[in-house]
């Protein structure tokens, strides 16, 4: 008789043990401005938080932040083709998150809290958005966005940055494909005006130029990172490749880029290339590549190049 109620409490435990898990108190859920979008345009996404239990929770607050809001975005890299990706960031930035917790509140029993963000749009056809919340105990997925993103007219399909400086204006043509992340990142930058009246601020000969620094000494970034997606590209860096710059000990980026003068196979899978420089706007940049420079900080000494605007455009 003891080996069958061993048995039967044996057998209780597995049936306990294979139930589902209770369901979250928090629910995330989205909604999109529109469902269909022009390629540029930026999804406006209304993301809603909500405490459906029935007591008082403590949570990260709603922000788009690798340890509270990212999104799971797929696009197509070509038709029948599909990129998935996080697009994410790290605040304020990787030497400090383990100090700066993120904020926390509260949020009361059947309550929810809303906030407003952008997902720039990368390629034409279907897109897919899903919320990814690491704020609570547990992780929370919204329900996925099905949207459509149509070449802008006259078949415009790709990205590019327009980059108007001193010294000329020269076009980039972004690769989403290769660094959906960091391209989303330098594209919402671009859009909000953050690069507008910045300097490159070190020019190496027959080698590089850089810019992106809101300080104009290469220190500076946006106040978040960026993972990097360099050590996954089989690109490599020669004239016309347009890299972010980042930081080599916790492999994060920024706003910071460079262009390459030059092949550097030192730098391959080590920085996270974004773009190409066309041969139509290769003048320019060497024309920038070519200033007096001090030798110990490579800073231009005579004139400031100064990069007046970036604009981001649909090209053919």
């Amino acid at each position: 008789m003891r080996r069958w109620a061993l048995v039967v409490v044996v057998l209780a435990c597995g049936v306990a043990a294979a139930q589902e898990p209770a369901k979250s108190d928090v629910v995330l859920t989205l909604a999109a401005d529109k469902a269909e979008y022009i390629l540029g345009d930026d999804v406006q996404i209304e993301a809603t938080l909500a405490n459906n239990g029935e007591k008082e929770i403590e949570l990260t607050e709603l922000a788009f932040d690798d340890r509270s809001l990212s999104f799971d975005v797929t696009f197509e890299t070509a038709p029948g083709k599909p990129k998935q990706f996080l697009f994410s960031v790290i605040r304020p930035d990787p030497h400090l998150v383990d100090r700066v917790p993120p904020p926390r509140v509260s949020l009361k029993a059947k309550k929810s809290v809303i906030a407003l963000f952008r997902v720039p749009t990368l390629k034409p056809g279907p897109l897919t958005i899903t919320g990814v919340y690491k704020g609570s105990d547990k992780e929370v997925k919204s329900a996925s966005l099905a949207l459509k993103v149509s070449p802008q007219a006259g078949d415009a399909a790709r990205l590019a940055a327009i980059l108007d400086t001193s010294k000329g204006t020269f076009q980039i043509d972004l690769l989403p494909e290769e660094a959906p992340n960091n391209v989303s990142n330098f594209v919402a930058l671009a859009r909000r005006g953050f690069y507008n009246a910045m300097i490159f601020h070190r020019v190496v000969k027959n080698s590089w130029i850089q810019t992106g620094c809101p300080y104009d000494n290469g220190y500076g970034g946006p106040g978040y990172s960026v993972r990097s997606e360099g050590e996954s590209q089989s690109l490599v860096h020669e004239l016309g490749v347009v890299s972010m710059s980042g930081n080599m000990k916790t492999n994060f980026t920024g706003s910071q880029f460079f262009i390459c003068l030059t092949k550097i196979p030192a730098f391959d899978k080590k920085f996270t290339i974004i773009g190409r420089v066309p041969d139509a706007g290769q003048d320019t940049i060497r024309q920038i590549g070519g200033v007096d420079v001090d030798k110990q900080t490579d800073r231009p000494t005579k004139e400031d190049v100064r990069l007046k605007e970036v604009k981001i455009v649909a090209v053919k």
